[in-house]
């Protein structure tokens, strides 16, 4: 497998700005997925011993979930 580095579309805010989510992939098939919001990683797939790919960051699938985490957080530090 060769290495690769993909940009692509993710999400708008509400603000108007355009998120993209950046996948980053070595020669062994581990692959990084981050966004360009916070530079959130959102997925991180590696292979096990077997060589089955599985994502070991609990990542959400839509940039809401991230906005929505994200104010409540804020409510933890006040």
């Amino acid at each position: 497998m060769n290495r690769q580095a993909v940009r692509e579309p993710f999400a708008v805010t509400p603000e108007g700005d355009s998120i993209f989510r950046f996948s980053l992939t070595n020669r062994n098939g581990v692959r990084m997925q981050a966004i360009s919001y916070g530079g959130i990683i959102t997925s991180f797939e590696t292979p096990d011993r077997g060589g089955t790919l599985a994502d070991i960051v609990l990542g959400y699938d839509d940039l809401g979930e991230y906005l929505f985490r994200r104010s409540w957080r804020k409510q933890d530090w006040k």
